[in-house]
C-alpha cells in the first residue's frame, strides 16, 4: 500500500491534502501545454495527410504524361508485306507518303570450308598466322580484289582443334564462326560477317607450319587462294556474299548497310523484309480519334489534380 508522505507529515499542519494540491497546480500547469501539442499534432498529421493526397495525384498527372510522351497518334503503314514501318521518335516524325520498291536485302557474307574434310570437331589443325581483314571485295563472292578497313592478326598453335580455331575467329569483331555438323559424317568450319557489302571477311594465311597427318594445314582457310564460289574451286566456299539493302523511294535508289533502317524516314524505322519490285505505298497519317482520346485522358487527369 502507498504511503502518502507528505499528508503524513502535514498531519499537525494546516490540514490541507498536500498532495492534492501539487497534483492540481502540476495538471494546471502541464495540460495546456499537452492538449497544446496534441492539437499541433493533429494539424501536422492533417497536413502531411493532404500533402501525401497532392503527391498521390501529381504522381498520377505525371504518370500520365510521360505515357503520352512516349506515344504518338501518328499511325504508319505499309501496303505490302515486303517492308514494315514504325515510328522510332515521335519528337521528329511527321505525316508522309511515299512510292518505295525492295531491290535487294542486306546480307552477310557465309564462308564454308568443306573441301579439308574434317570427321571431329576436335579434328586438329597445324599452326600459323592469319590475318582477318574486315573489308569489302571488289566483285561478289571473293572474286577480285579486296580492300581491307580493320584487320586483326590471330596466331593458331600447332595442334588446335576445329572448335578452338572457330571461338578464335569468333573473337574477332565483326566475325561470327561456328563449326557445323554437316550430317554426313563430317564438319564444316562456317564464318559468317556482318550485314554490308563493306563487311566482308577475308582471312590471309601465313607462316603456316607443315602439316602431318593427322593435322590439317593452316593454308586450307586462305579465302586468297582461289576466290571463287564453287566446291572444286577453293578451300573457301563463298557460299553467300556480303551486300547492302537497296531500296527505291520515290525512284531514287538507296542502299544502307542494314535491314533495320533509321536515317531514311525522320523518325520512323524501316525494315525490308522481302525483294519486292513492285512500287508499293508507305504512309503515316495522324489517327485523330487516338489523339482525342489521349489528350481527354491528359485533361481528366489535369483536373483531378
Amino acid at each position: 500500500m502507498a504511503v502518502d508522505y507528505l499528508s503524513a507529515l502535514n498531519t499537525k499542519g494546516s490540514g490541507l491534502n498536500i498532495t492534492q494540491i501539487v497534483d492540481s497546480l502540476v495538471d494546471a500547469d502541464v495540460a495546456p501545454k499537452k492538449d497544446s501539442l496534441n492539437n499541433q499534432i493533429t494539424e501536422k498529421n492533417t497536413q502531411i495527410s493532404a500533402l501525401a493526397e497532392v503527391v498521390a495525384d501529381l504522381s498520377s498527372l505525371q504518370a500520365d504524361m510521360k505515357s503520352l510522351v512516349n506515344t504518338t497518334q501518328l499511325v504508319p503503314t505499309s501496303s505490302s508485306t515486303a517492308l514494315s514501318i514504325v515510328v522510332s521518335d515521335s519528337a521528329v516524325a511527321q505525316e508522309f507518303t511515299a512510292d518505295v520498291k525492295v531491290e535487294a536485302l542486306a546480307t552477310a557474307q557465309t564462308l564454308v570450308f568443306a573441301n579439308a574434310n574434317f570427321t571431329s570437331p576436335t579434328a586438329t589443325i597445324g599452326s600459323g598466322n592469319i590475318a582477318v581483314q574486315i573489308g569489302s571485295w571488289a566483285s561478289p563472292f571473293g572474286n577480285g580484289d579486296f580492300t581491307a578497313s580493320a584487320t586483326t592478326n590471330v596466331s593458331v598453335s600447332d595442334g588446335t582443334t576445329l572448335t578452338a580455331y572457330a571461338a578464335q575467329l569468333d573473337a574477332v569483331t565483326g566475325v561470327n564462326a561456328s563449326v557445323l555438323n554437316v550430317g554426313d559424317g563430317t564438319y564444316s568450319l562456317v564464318v559468317k560477317s556482318e550485314l554490308g557489302a563493306s563487311n566482308a571477311i577475308n582471312l590471309t594465311v601465313s607462316s603456316a607450319g607443315g602439316a602431318t597427318n593427322p593435322k590439317t594445314a593452316l593454308t586450307v582457310f586462305d579465302t586468297n587462294t582461289n576466290g571463287v564460289g564453287t566446291a572444286g574451286d577453293a578451300n573457301a566456299i563463298h557460299k553467300v556474299a556480303a551486300s547492302d539493302a537497296h531500296l527505291k523511294v520515290d525512284g531514287v535508289s538507296v542502299y544502307r548497310a542494314t535491314n533495320s533502317i533509321s536515317d531514311l524516314f525522320d523518325g520512323y524505322t524501316v525494315t525490308p523484309k522481302s525483294v519486292n519490285t513492285t512500287s508499293f505505298r508507305i504512309q503515316s497519317s495522324i489517327d485523330a480519334d487516338t489523339a482525342y482520346t489521349a489528350m481527354n485522358s491528359l485533361v481528366s487527369s489535369i483536373n483531378v489534380t
